[in-house]
């Protein structure tokens, strides 16, 4: 999941949409196999932005929800795995 975001900020930082789609797509088809819903929910937002060539400015705060939305993600899983193991 790092390893995804950080090729997603890459390429937005690097202006290199083709690349930003390619790991959002990417980013949105592992979410929702997993159950990360939210973040799936986020993708499929941003992908869409894509297609319709927004601009830096309109994906941005998008974009800064990633780490946010993973870190909360991680805490379920966390918790969850908790609770199993006990």
């Amino acid at each position: 999941l790092d390893a995804r975001l950080q090729k997603i900020e890459d390429a937005f930082q690097t202006n290199d949409t083709e690349q930003l789609e390619f790991h959002v797509h990417a980013l949105k088809g592992t979410s929702g196999n997993i159950g990360a819903n939210t973040l799936y929910r986020l993708s499929c937002e941003i992908e869409l932005l894509i297609g319709e060539h927004a601009n830096s400015e309109q994906l941005k705060p998008l974009l800064s929800q990633y780490p946010i939305e993973a870190k909360r993600f991680r805490l379920e899983l966390e918790e969850k795995m908790a609770l199993l193991s006990s």
